[in-house]
């Protein structure tokens, strides 16, 4: 059976705990880390897997997201996901 692909979307304070539990987790792979902030993006990545991006518009496909962006952008973020 293959790994479930997972993205996060958003790793600041508490998202980067998501990244962090994902990567951890047996049967999930950690395959995207999305950030407004690039760099932060970058540096999350770098200590938990997955490739960089500061926004969703170009992700891998995935089988989950885990959404951890402030609360006023879930319904936005969460909707393209939903749909697909």
């Amino acid at each position: 059976m293959s790994a479930l692909r997972v993205g996060v979307i958003g790793v600041g304070h508490l998202g980067q705990h998501h990244a962090r539990l994902v990567s951890s987790l047996p049967g999930a792979e950690l395959v995207a880390v999305v950030d407004a902030n690039l760099e932060r993006a970058r540096t999350i990545a770098g200590q938990y897997g997955g490739v960089p991006h500061a926004d969703t518009s170009a992700l891998p496909t995935l089988d989950a997201v885990v959404i951890a962006a402030p609360t006023t952008v879930h319904h936005a973020l969460a909707m393209p996901f939903l749909q697909a």
